[in-house]
């Protein structure tokens, strides 16, 4: 679990906001209910911006400009950067909305821009960060432009998978692509509509049951997301044990 420090991002110390929280600034480990996820709401591909730029950003902006004594989101998660960021901190309350019970996470993610595998894997460790400060935060409250399922990967294969499947790649749209999803989704990595595409969606519901089989010491290969032979193979050893 990677978790970048505020000293990674800006030399400014938080600055406790006593006139915006009512009762106690910080969580209690019973109060805290889940997480709000939050979207910047511009058009950009922030795929190609620095994450620590926006950042400073961000939090010179909650405090001059809105008149906040400091970053208003608890944690951050990029598209090009690996781990999670830490803002306002996770253990200090947010003005947010429903700020006194939930973590507030900012998503950087354009409008109309596709979620990359980076950003789905940063998502589960931030869920994964938050669980183990607060196991009581489940709840997820999110506004995200596509259907993550955030329990995935806790799901284990069994021993009923069609494995007659043939080799499919990134951007692979046809029936094959779309068998493969009805599978994936059957064995609870695959969580959302079956529009036949191989898109971010797929591409993390197969990274996941690549990580499961190499868990299971049958599959070798770089985790990619991508069902190959060496995957398809290895499925299928799986369920000849």
């Amino acid at each position: 679990m990677k978790i970048l420090k505020r000293a990674d991002w800006t030399a400014t110390n938080p600055i406790p906001m006593t006139e915006e929280i009512e009762g106690p600034l910080f969580f209690r480990e019973k109060d805290v209910l889940g997480i709000n996820l939050f979207l910047p709401g511009e058009n950009a591909n922030f795929v190609e911006l620095n994450p620590l730029t926006y950042f400073e950003q961000q939090r010179k902006a909650d405090y001059k400009l809105r008149g906040m004594g400091d970053v208003q989101y608890n944690l951050g998660v990029a598209s090009n950067v690996e781990g999670v960021y830490c803002l306002r901190g996770l253990c200090n309350k947010s003005p947010n909305k429903l700020g006194s019970t939930h973590i507030s996470v900012l998503v950087l993610l354009g409008t109309n821009e596709p979620p990359t595998d980076l950003l789905l894997q940063n998502l589960t460790t931030c869920r994964e960060f938050v669980l183990s400060k607060f196991p009581n935060a489940t709840e997820i409250n999110s506004s995200l432009p596509f259907e993550f399922d955030w329990d995935q990967k806790s799901k284990k294969l069994s021993s009923q998978f069609t494995c007659n499947l043939p080799t499919v790649f990134t951007q692979d749209t046809n029936v094959h692509t779309f068998d493969l999803i009805e599978n994936l989704n059957y064995w609870g990595y695959y969580n959302g509509k079956n529009d036949g595409v191989y898109g971010p969606v797929t591409r993390n519901a197969v990274s996941l049951l690549q990580a499961d089989l190499k868990d299971a010491h049958l599959y070798l290969k770089r985790v990619d997301g991508l069902y190959g032979r060496y995957t398809r193979e290895a499925f299928c050893n799986y369920l000849k044990k």
